[in-house]
């Protein structure tokens, strides 16, 4: 029985060992992946920005008669319009955002601070704390080309619809109304940086990541910059065929200990009977495993009641060894002595010559 638990656990550790080489290498390729896109949106943004400098680099030299017109062709619907991967914002691995802090929530009023709005004060409608991007309302507004078959599945036939943009989190500043201390009114005040406390991302028992806001204040003060309130969820209306709590709360099922919950036979049906990772077994296979065992030491002990001759001869010799002990005589005791003194006179002279 011994030989099959060790198995066992032998094979468990093998398959904790395998599952995390395999997590290490999804890590690895899901980290690539999420540099790769973030590195190919940058390239398209640099791209977008690259073109566009140079048409209007090239319709300034060229004046408003000269100009060529871009908005004809194939381009007569789409000029103007950015990539809908710019649009959405770049899904990053934890490694690369497991230390962002959100300042922002939903229902926050920032200041634009760069690019297009710049000085226009909105409301933020959605926060991304795993990518460092938000979205603000009525702000920073661009659109996109829909394909066709998308047209054709929403119903909709705009070729163009315009979306919010995500802003980085270092392009918005805070604006928050404080209390004036000459006058005594509350002020909008634009907040340059924000002291986040028991703020970032935690583990759930469940395995997965959760973000936690934690709290925030001014810098160096104990002025708190309070969240925006968000909407109470609203609570189910209730039914007259609805099923009563005390009715939900009542045990109905009462496991026995003497008796399985479901036939053997079932058991066997809903896991792998065969399966080397199993550790509950049944009475008659331990009891087999165990008979086994018996036999096995039984042949050992049989191994050890046969003896050759010559094994006979070694084990009588070892123990009239055991049995009279060898004694020194009086002149082997005196020549020991005698070498001892000799030593200790030697190392001595050697010390004395140092």
């Amino acid at each position: 029985m011994q030989k099959v638990v060790q198995r066992r656990l032998a094979a468990e550790h093998q398959a904790l060992r395998r599952a995390a080489k395999q997590k290490g290498k999804d890590d690895n390729a899901k980290e690539w992946t999420a540099r790769w896109q973030a590195q190919a949106r940058g390239k398209q943004e640099a791209v977008y920005f690259k073109e566009e400098k140079h048409r209007r680099r090239e319709e300034y030299e060229l004046g408003p008669q000269l100009a060529p017109r871009r908005d004809t062709g194939h381009l007569k619907e789409t000029y103007g319009t950015v990539d809908p991967s710019v649009i959405q914002t770049p899904k990053l691995h934890f490694t690369m955002y497991k230390h962002f802090k959100s300042p922002f929530a939903v229902g926050d009023r920032v200041v634009i601070t760069k690019g297009k709005d710049v000085g226009r004060i909105g409301k933020v409608q959605e926060v991304f704390p795993d990518s460092g991007y938000l979205r603000v309302l009525d702000l920073r507004k661009a659109d996109f080309h829909v394909p066709e078959y998308v047209r054709k599945e929403n119903k909709d036939d705009r070729p163009v619809v315009q979306q919010l943009m995500p802003i980085r989190w270092d392009e918005v500043k805070l604006v928050f109304p404080l209390r004036d201390r000459t006058t005594g009114h509350f002020e909008d005040v634009i907040v340059d940086r924000v002291d986040l406390r028991n703020a970032g991302w935690v583990e759930r028992k469940n395995g997965g990541l959760e973000y936690v806001k934690g709290q925030r204040y001014l810098p160096g003060t104990r002025i708190p910059l309070l969240w925006p309130k968000t909407d109470e969820p609203a609570k189910a209306e209730p039914f007259d065929d609805d099923t009563l709590r005390i009715s939900v709360d009542e045990a109905t099922h009462r496991p026995y200990l003497l008796q399985p919950p479901m036939p053997p036979v079932v058991i066997d049906e809903l896991r792998n009977k065969y399966s080397i990772f199993r550790s509950r077994h049944e009475p008659e296979y331990i009891a087999e495993k165990e008979a086994q065992d018996q036999a096995a030491k039984h042949r050992e002990n049989l191994a050890r009641l046969v003896s050759t001759p010559l094994a006979e001869l070694k084990e009588q010799q070892r123990q009239e060894k055991l049995a009279n002990p060898l004694e020194l005589s009086e002149e082997q005791l005196a020549r020991i002595g005698e070498v001892m003194a000799q030593e200790k006179q030697n190392a001595i002279a050697k010390v004395s010559e140092q």
